[in-house]
């Protein structure tokens, strides 16, 4: 690995955690900022059953970090108001 690709991050990783209801369902979401990624979980009951990974630009086109998505849904419902309330939280974690 050639030194150029190494970026310093401050130690610990930065991190971010909130909590809401989701299908009537305690949903909590948080996300950490690793050098070499950006973890998202989201979790109802304590569950993380489903890992999903992207190379994602998610702010910034220059970012090459991989997003790793860990799910835990107790109710899976694709209701419009399910969908938004699910990713208010996530937008509050980025």
């Amino acid at each position: 690995m050639n030194g150029e690709s190494i970026r310093p991050e401050p130690f610990p990783a930065p991190s971010k955690r909130t909590i809401g209801t989701v299908n009537g369902v305690e949903t909590e979401v948080a996300s950490i900022s690793f050098s070499d990624k950006i973890m998202i979980t989201v979790s109802q009951g304590g569950r993380l059953g489903q890992w999903i990974a992207s190379h994602l630009a998610l702010r910034d086109p220059n970012d090459k970090r991989t997003l790793l998505l860990g799910l835990g849904m107790e109710k899976v419902e694709g209701s419009r108001d399910a969908f938004f309330d699910l990713l208010e939280l996530v937008i509050q974690v980025l």
